[in-house]
């Protein structure tokens, strides 16, 4: 008698702590949030971006890259930011000349209500071998998959950016954007890829001026 007690005990408990467990839950339910996030710089005071030559470090033949970084930010920064653009024919030798203050209080001093939009650029392509594996469609084949090389063009942008205010030669935005790409297509253009590259570093700048809201999920706890 009692053993049969105990194994219906066995069997209704574990029953009843799952019952009594589902009337205590707290329900909850997922919402969808924008949440937003500050700018990292403030360019209100300034009502013009000055843009210099870029430091090259790398170079692809045939195309310039000065001239397409220099030309895309002046139209994005223009048409985002309603500022004043003007390019100045100004370069530096070495990295180390932009974090020098005294460099530029000399070099754009006369710039009034300016940043400075400057740095370094480094843009290179080359091409790997991969293997794709690919499976058969025959069923009966004893080798279901097939391995074959291919190659790829891998292009990989790093661009260092500095905005330097142009009163006292000091830097208020200082950031490295590392970006890559591949490509299927052997015959992929250096030009294109710039562009697909470009435009992710375009983004991420104009969040860090701008802020942005993002949306994120959140648990919003109902009774």
């Amino acid at each position: 008698m009692n053993k049969m007690r105990n194994r219906i005990l066995i069997v209704i408990f574990p029953f009843l702590f799952i019952s009594l467990f589902s009337c205590t839950q707290t329900n909850y339910v997922k919402i969808k949030m924008e949440i937003p996030k500050d700018p990292k710089i403030d360019l209100s005071p300034y009502k013009n971006i000055l843009i210099t030559k870029f430091l090259e470090n790398e170079e692809i033949k045939d195309f310039d890259i000065n001239k397409e970084i220099s030309e895309y930010f002046s139209f994005e920064l223009k048409k985002n930011l309603q500022k004043n653009i003007k390019k100045l024919d100004i370069s530096v030798k070495k990295e180390e000349v932009f974090k020098d203050s005294g460099y530029w209080k000399k070099a754009i001093s006369d710039e009034k209500e300016s940043v400075l939009l400057t740095g370094s650029v480094k843009y290179n392509m080359e091409t790997r071998k991969t293997i794709r594996k690919k499976e058969k469609r025959r069923f009966d084949d004893p080798f279901p998959e097939e391995s074959r090389v291919e190659s790829r063009n891998f292009f990989s942008l790093d661009l260092h950016l500095y905005l330097i205010d142009t009163q006292n030669g000091e830097i208020i935005y200082d950031r490295n954007f590392k970006e890559n790409k591949s490509y299927q297509n052997p015959n992929q253009t250096a030009d294109f890829a710039f562009f697909d590259l470009i435009l992710d570093v375009r983004d991420k700048l104009l969040e860090d001026i701008q802020g942005y809201d993002r949306m994120k999920e959140r648990y919003l706890l109902v009774k």
